[in-house]
């Protein structure tokens, strides 16, 4: 695994997947260099955020990457969610994107919305710049 610049993707099906997406984000953050507390808070933003997810789409992705070319070099974890079923969208009465802890746990979230498809860029800025290490 080269850790900057190469992304990891993994699609959650069901909890197993859900640890294996854990595991993979705080991989990329120790290798990233960030303090063992802020690799807890993103590996529990993500699996709040799987879990929440997994309740009611069919199709989970996430990538996982460290980007340096940013204004400031950040651990980016993107998640996508897609459903065939629209009225299922539509009729939904919790919205698992609306999850205010992920605030609380992430430096940054951005969260985009189309029809039958949702994406969600969740980011923790690094203290250092990655350095790339081959396994």
């Amino acid at each position: 695994m080269q850790v900057a610049g190469e992304a990891a993707s993994i699609t959650i099906h069901n909890e197993l997947d859900i640890v294996q997406v854990r595991h993979t984000v705080r991989e990329y953050a120790r290798k990233a260099g960030l303090h063992i507390s802020r690799q807890a808070k993103v590996t529990t933003a993500i699996s709040t955020l799987a879990r929440a997810l997994l309740t009611n789409y069919r199709q989970i992705q996430f990538a996982i990457k460290i980007l340096d070319t940013l204004p400031r070099a950040a651990l980016e974890v993107l998640c996508f969610a897609a459903d065939t079923d629209h009225t299922r969208l539509i009729v939904q009465t919790t919205d698992p994107w609306d999850l205010p802890e992920l605030h609380l746990l992430v430096d940054e979230v951005d969260i985009h919305r189309e029809s039958q498809m949702m994406e969600l860029k969740l980011r923790m800025w690094l203290t250092q710049k990655p350095v790339t290490i081959a396994l």
